[in-house]
């Protein structure tokens, strides 16, 4: 093949010459040639077509599937030119393919024809498994079968016994204080009977309990809150999983730079530990540039220390300034309070904005208690204050708002910025009352679901990513809840490819006068072609309501798209193309355009 491909570009090349004064056929011609040798290059790689016989249809398809991905992975199987060649080292691929499987006594045979291979597979019978021990001189007896997941009658494949053996040692280190771990194994083979021995082999280890513990490298940080989130005790059975554990812990309470592990020798049936540490620098300023379709250009300027009373209190400043928002807020919080998993945060926020809706300028401040109740559930309580003035149709209002925040939220993601499993489900209720006026009490409430799947082993890794949202506003008249506070839907953050907050009751002038409940869904296919590189095909729906149940029908308004990824080390950056498919005359845009940091949802 790759002499034709040589052969055949010579003979472009001669016809390209004779057409030079054709400039538009003598680049489409040579495209074509290019096409056509890649393409040769291509058939080269990828082998001979092939045609397997099998009688075990299961054991077919898992053939099929280990010829295309070796042909697509091995190199070694792709440096081969000549197809017989080719054909006898995919063939012992075959083979060990098939004593993966337990079948040891199995033969292929191939046979090559006119540019196809044949292969003949006589699979023979499993090799099944007659014996698992653990051998040691340490007393330890073999876990439960159940543990194991490796029992005798079971077929000899090899990846159930490598996950056996990884069982074994997190059992191993689960269940006993060995000092170390060194687990091999042992796999004897007999073809008379067609039977398999498994031995897992443990080298002999002292059983130790962690001694002293000491920290050390620690400047600013309060040794005793560091000490707190150690998953190990002085006394309790050795542990290398608790180490790691408490190595992790260290990195996670973002104070710590490095950790490194230092075991002293055993004694006294007790082992030493010293954990140094690294300090992280606790200052951070950010500063950035950016433009939103709802506020305009804008600047930022965020400042934090993350120790501000060593003992990883963080203290944060955030302000923003664009042309239709100025924000400017503050925020102190104490993490793991009184017990672990366990956060308050105090915070004081002034902002103003000027939207097509309404312009408001509001002050407020209060506290939020949350805390870890399971490992993925938390649970926040608040307590708010905030006076704002709000203009709505030229009308101009002050409210005096005193308001409990009720949060509750269950987080199975595997990456807030990037998801790509998972789901995340989330409801916040929220009393308010105008303790400036007797008449005016509501409660706003609202909800969310995310859910995401990744297909791992088709191409491009598609990602389907799915939202649905909504909220409702009762005890209270729209026209008397403040415009800031009632629901809009539309824009880069809802349903795209119309306006900011344009999906909604609209008055005379077409100004958004917002709802008292809403409806969003939105829908993503998320492919990534490299490790940089990627795109999104989306779909979202919505529209906020004057009355106070949220609907699902035909008043939803739909959005469609497509968009560009750039995934860096910590966040994919998008950009999203919007189109409205229910456009309203005199009202929406051919498109809107998007850019942001992290995935829409």
């Amino acid at each position: 093949m790759f002499f034709q491909f040589r052969s055949a570009s010579r003979q472009c090349a001669r016809l390209a010459d004779l057409m030079f004064a054709h400039r538009l056929v003598f680049v489409l011609f040579l495209a074509s040639c290019l096409v056509q040798g890649l393409s040769a290059q291509e058939q080269a790689a990828a082998g001979p077509g092939f045609q397997l016989h099998v009688e075990n249809k299961g054991l077919l398809e898992l053939l099929k599937s280990e010829i295309q991905r070796q042909r697509s992975l091995n190199s070694q199987l792709q440096q081969f030119n000549n197809p017989r060649k080719f054909v006898n080292y995919e063939r012992e691929l075959l083979v060990k393919r098939l004593r993966a499987e337990a079948y040891y006594g199995a033969r292929v045979e191939s046979n090559l024809s006119e540019g196809k291979v044949h292969y003949y597979v006589t699979q023979g019978n499993r090799y099944r498994i007659s014996a698992v021990r653990l051998v040691t001189t340490t007393g330890i007896q073999l876990p439960k079968e159940t543990v194991l997941g490796l029992k005798v009658g079971d077929a000899l494949i090899a990846e159930d016994v490598l996950k056996a053996e990884e069982r074994l040692k997190a059992w191993l280190s689960e269940n006993h204080c060995l000092f170390t771990i060194s687990l091999n194994k042992d796999v004897r083979i007999y073809h008379a009977n067609k039977q398999a021995e498994v031995d897992f082999l443990l080298a002999e280890s002292p059983l130790v309990n962690f001694g002293n513990i000491e920290l050390q490298g620690l400047s600013s940080i309060e040794e005793d809150y560091l000490r707190k989130k150690l998953p190990l005790t002085s006394g309790e059975c050795f542990s290398r999983r608790k180490l790691d554990d408490s190595r992790m812990a260290f990195l996670q309470s973002n104070l710590i730079a490095n950790v490194s592990v230092e075991l002293g020798e055993p004694h006294d049936g007790l082992v030493d530990v010293r954990f140094n540490l690294t300090e992280r620098h606790h200052r951070t300023l950010a500063v950035g540039m950016g433009y939103q379709d709802k506020d305009g250009a804008g600047l930022s300027l965020d400042w934090e220390h993350r120790n501000i009373f060593h003992a990883g209190q963080k203290l944060e400043f955030d302000s923003y300034l664009a042309q239709r928002a100025q924000t400017l807020e503050g925020r102190l919080i104490f993490p793991d309070i009184w017990v672990d998993r366990q956060e308050l945060m105090l915070f004081t926020k002034l902002e103003q904005e000027e939207r097509v809706a309404f312009d408001s300028r509001r002050a407020s401040t209060g506290a939020i208690f949350s805390r870890a109740l399971l490992k993925n559930v938390k649970a926040g309580v608040g307590l708010e204050f905030e006076h704002s003035r709000v203009t709505d149709k030229e009308e101009t209002n002050s409210f005096s708002l005193l308001s409990v925040p009720l949060t509750l939220e269950y987080d199975k993601r595997n990456n807030i910025l990037n998801p790509k499993r998972g789901w995340l489900a989330s409801v916040q209720v929220r009393p308010y009352k105008d303790i400036s006026s007797n008449d005016l009490d509501f409660v706003k409430t609202s909800g969310s679901l995310h859910a995401y799947h990744t297909f791992n082993k088709a191409a491009w890794q598609p990602t389907l990513a799915v939202r649905a949202s909504s909220g409702w506003i009762n005890q209270a008249p729209r026209p008397s809840v403040p415009a800031n506070i009632r629901f809009y839907a539309g824009g880069g953050g809802s349903v795209r490819g119309y306006n900011y907050q344009t999906l909604g009751p609209l008055d005379e002038d077409k100004v958004p006068q917002g709802g008292l409940s809403f409806t969003e869904l939105s829908s993503e296919l998320r492919l990534q072609f490299t490790e940089q590189w990627g795109m999104v095909l989306f779909l979202d729906g919505g529209y906020a309501y004057e009355n106070q149940e949220p609907e699902v029908g035909e008043d939803l308004l739909w959005g469609a798209g497509l968009g560009l990824r750039y995934y860096t080390s910590f966040a994919p950056l998008r950009l999203d193309l919007g189109f409205p498919l229910d456009k309203r005359e005199d009202l929406d845009d051919d498109y809107q355009l998007y850019i942001s940091i992290g995935q829409a949802f």
